[in-house]
């Protein structure tokens, strides 16, 4: 087996909550969402946004893991197939379906806590405003204007060839993770140079 190199790729995992907090600050700066609309606002009408004393839920509140949500939605595993791959085949019906019954741990933006189910809620959401799939929003707000050739959801057949299997504790190879309506807590894969750009461009200022 070949070592890895600066093109090998890796499943990113949770740093694709980075990437979604950077589509969701740049169309907040294009002025096509605020960080304090509600959630219920990109929901279907059928479909109640938690509260709790009276706080609802803002995008703010996903991006910063104060929602208030469990960490991962109450009936992710009912709708797993494959133990190895959990949340493939979780659909946005479930999302919402999740949504409808989830008790908040607490007040939203009252203290913090790590949600993958709040920046998967996050992802979707975005696509619902935007009208875009999370691939695409990825691509035109964060990939595209600093050229990073090799991350996406989507690999193709060469990257596919590139990507290195997940391990187990154990060192025992296991399945790569996909992901559905939860894309925008982990989905992301990526190589070492495309992410040495983005830390790059984080960490530059840049006069206003």
């Amino acid at each position: 087996t070949n070592p890895p190199n600066a093109h090998t790729i890796f499943e990113i995992d949770s740093v694709t909550k980075v990437f979604t907090a950077t589509v969701l600050a740049k169309i907040v700066q294009d002025g096509t969402v605020k960080l304090t609309d509600p959630i219920s606002l990109y929901l279907p009408k059928t479909v109640v946004g938690p509260e709790k004393k009276g706080r609802k839920i803002t995008l703010e509140n996903l991006a910063a893991h104060t929602a208030g949500l469990p960490r991962l939605p109450d009936n992710l595993f009912t709708t797993t197939k494959d133990p190895q791959n959990p949340s493939a085949n979780y659909t946005t019906k479930d999302l919402h379906e999740s949504l409808a019954t989830v008790h908040l741990n607490r007040e939203p933006g009252k203290k913090s806590a790590y949600s993958n189910y709040g920046f998967g809620l996050l992802g979707k959401l975005l696509e619902v405003k935007t009208g875009k799939s999370y691939e695409t929003l990825v691509q035109e707000n964060v990939c595209e204007p600093l050229g990073l050739q090799n991350t996406t959801t989507q690999l193709s057949a060469q990257q596919k060839e590139r990507l290195t299997p997940g391990h187990n504790p154990k060192g025992e190879m296991v399945s790569n993770w996909d992901f559905d309506a939860l894309a925008g807590c982990g989905a992301i894969r990526s190589d070492t140079e495309d992410l040495l750009k983005f830390i790059k461009a984080n960490l530059e200022t840049v006069d206003s």
